[in-house]
């Protein structure tokens, strides 16, 4: 499969670029701007890609299309700057302090998380700890 093919999604019957779902779901997401009107990713996956009466998707469709908008909304984070946020089962753009301060507390939560698992790493080398595979 060549890297053009690679970079593309069928989204209702057509053949759509990564750039192009970024910017669908950066829209959709302009309608999601703070905790209060946050969504979740079944409801963003309906919204998105609608399953019609006649398809019924599979179960494992259905979690492939999650694991994309997952990564869709890790490159929207990451390489266009929109804080996007995951609370309470529900995703959402940051609006104010109280948001930020959440965000902020989950990732030195998650930077402790990181600095502990450095530490362990060490440990299985320097213990041998494979062995016990």
């Amino acid at each position: 499969m060549n890297q053009k093919m690679r970079n593309k999604i069928l989204y209702k019957g057509k053949l759509v670029t990564l750039e192009q779902l970024i910017e669908m779901l950066k829209k959709e997401f302009r309608k999601h701007i703070g905790e209060e009107n946050g969504i979740s990713l079944s409801d963003l996956l309906e919204k998105l890609f609608p399953e019609s009466e006649e398809e019924r998707w599979s179960i494992w469709k259905r979690y492939t299309y999650i694991d994309i908008l997952r990564k869709l909304i890790g490159i929207i984070r990451r390489k266009k700057g929109v804080f996007i946020m995951y609370k309470k089962g529900m995703y959402f753009v940051m609006k104010n302090q109280d948001e930020a301060d959440y965000y902020k507390d989950t990732l030195k939560r998650d930077i402790v998380g990181m600095k502990k698992s450095i530490v362990k790493a060490d440990e299985w080398v320097e213990e041998e700890k494979w062995r016990d595979i």
